[in-house]
């Protein structure tokens, strides 16, 4: 294990341009309460998340933005029950949606998870060296553009990513 530390100490932007700068690889976990939230890097870069947040499960993001409906997701999670599989390559392989959909989707998701933890004041966080996505297969890698700019309050640094061009690995 790498880092490890609470939120109250060390923020999740001060923890993201340590991972960007020193390019680090590996699984970030942070814990409050009941809730796991996990960011995944590969050489500084964000390449996918996973959360046990209901409001973040794939099936209902993919019914809030339009692209599955309730039936759709409910033969899904049987095709799933009964064979296992992920769900968002059961609903590609079954022709339900298409790839591109699931993928914007996890890349949603990913971009939702890290806005979240910005709101999270105390949690405890580790960084788990070396360890990569659960499926590579829907991982998602962004080429990042990082744009510093001032506060015209506090005058401290606020680091704004923007996030484009999400391929597969």
């Amino acid at each position: 294990m790498g880092i490890q530390g609470n939120l109250s100490t060390m923020n999740v932007s001060d923890l993201l341009q340590f991972l960007a700068a020193g390019r680090k690889t590996g699984m970030l976990k942070f814990d409050r309460a009941k809730i796991v939230k996990q960011v995944y890097f590969d050489k500084g870069l964000i390449v996918g998340s996973n959360s046990n947040d209901p409001r973040d499960y794939l099936g209902q993001l993919l019914i809030h933005y339009g692209k599955l409906d309730e039936s759709q997701l409910k033969a899904a999670l049987e095709t799933q029950r009964k064979s296992g599989g992920r769900l968002g390559e059961i609903l590609v392989s079954t022709k339900v949606l298409p790839q591109a959909d699931v993928l914007e989707v996890l890349r949603i998701r990913t971009l939702d998870i890290i806005y979240d933890l910005f709101l999270w004041e105390d949690a405890h966080f580790e960084l788990h060296d070396n360890v990569r996505p659960p499926c590579a297969r829907y991982s998602i890698s962004w080429r990042r553009k990082c744009r510093w700019l001032k506060s015209a309050t506090t005058c401290t640094p606020l680091l704004f990513m923007f996030m484009d061009s999400f391929t597969i690995w």
